[in-house]
């Protein structure tokens, strides 16, 4: 909803590591949202890691293989910033996707910014979206 109402134009990816979750979001049939069903994109190499490690840590693993998804869903997408599933935005992220294109990166990467007293895992869910 934040981004709704600050982002202005975007199309925001959402990587649905179960199917379930991918029934439900497109079931919600958001404004500006493309899913990503892991069932369908989860590589041999993906699926070798999944049984030795918990389901965070899968998630984690699966960061990396993240922007290569959306690349590969749409190949109009140029730029692609990654940021946390909970992030709340209180003014417009334009200010993080106006650095990109001037150093032609074609993927930026949000730090996690978590205060200190809950800074426990440096790593979290993400989404992505493109502008």
């Amino acid at each position: 909803m934040s981004m709704q109402r600050h982002a202005g134009e975007y199309t925001l990816w959402i990587l649905c590591v179960d199917d379930n979750a991918h029934n439900i979001l497109e079931n919600l049939d958001l404004p500006n949202v493309r899913l990503l069903q892991l069932s369908k994109l989860e590589t041999e190499e993906l699926r070798a890691v999944k049984p030795t490690r918990s389901k965070g840590e899968y998630c984690w693993t699966l960061t990396p293989f993240y922007t290569s998804f959306v690349f590969e869903a749409d190949a109009n997408v140029e730029r692609v910033t990654y940021i946390d599933a909970d992030i709340w935005f209180r003014k417009s992220p334009r200010q993080y996707s106006t650095n990109s294109p001037k150093s032609k990166a074609g993927v930026l990467i949000t730090d996690h910014g978590y205060s200190p007293e809950y800074d426990s895992q440096p790593q979290r869910g993400n989404i992505a979206f493109n502008s």
